[in-house]
């Protein structure tokens, strides 16, 4: 039986305080880190499992990148190609070399009737609520397009930077990859949730 694809992946870097290992058999499988108030569970890749071993203790500060794979069902795991110590003076400079944009991030959404028919105008009007809810509608701009032919896959998006198609996915899935592209642009995490 093969394993299914995910539907989407996207690159993630976010820094944070280590928290800990979790353990399947004698192998590292999860790392765990605070970033912002809220917990990740981060699975671990081959690579980045062999050079954290004994490095990390608990309350270090760390630098997590790797990927975000989310379904459309609106799910989402975070695996770790990379994770390093950053020093307090390095974590410093970071904070005072981030811009904090606005509006950076544009969601171009189909207005013509047959998305709309389909239920892409209640599936839109979830996804403002979803943004609301965790505070960032204020660095999203929505903007009308034409018919980008997939009616039936409604609500038709695309996202950017980087043209990204969001046809049929789940609101709480857009939501995740709009934090997960805003976190990657600050260089740590401002309003991440799982």
């Amino acid at each position: 039986m093969s394993k299914s694809k995910p539907d989407s992946t996207e690159p993630f870097q976010l820094e944070g305080q280590f928290l800990g290992f979790e353990m399947e058999g004698h192998k590292l499988k999860f790392l765990w880190m605070a970033c912002d108030d809220r917990q990740f569970c981060i699975k671990l890749t081959k690579a980045a499992r062999a050079s954290v071993g004994t490095t990390l203790h608990r309350g270090d500060r760390i630098l997590v990148q790797g990927s975000q794979c989310v379904s459309r069902a609106g799910s989402a795991m975070l695996k770790a190609a990379q994770v390093r110590r950053v020093s307090c003076l390095e974590h410093a400079r970071r904070e005072s070399e981030v811009v904090r944009p606005g509006k950076t991030v544009t969601v171009k959404v189909c207005y013509k009737s047959g998305c709309q028919k389909q239920g892409g105008k209640k599936r839109h009007k979830q996804l403002e609520q979803v943004l609301r809810d965790r505070n960032l509608h204020q660095m999203v701009v929505f903007e009308e397009t034409g018919c980008l032919g997939k009616c039936s896959l409604a609500p038709n998006m695309v996202m950017l930077p980087g043209k990204k198609r969001l046809s049929g996915m789940e609101p709480e899935a857009i939501a995740n990859l709009i934090e997960a592209l805003h976190c990657s642009h600050q260089g740590s995490c401002q309003a991440w949730d799982e």
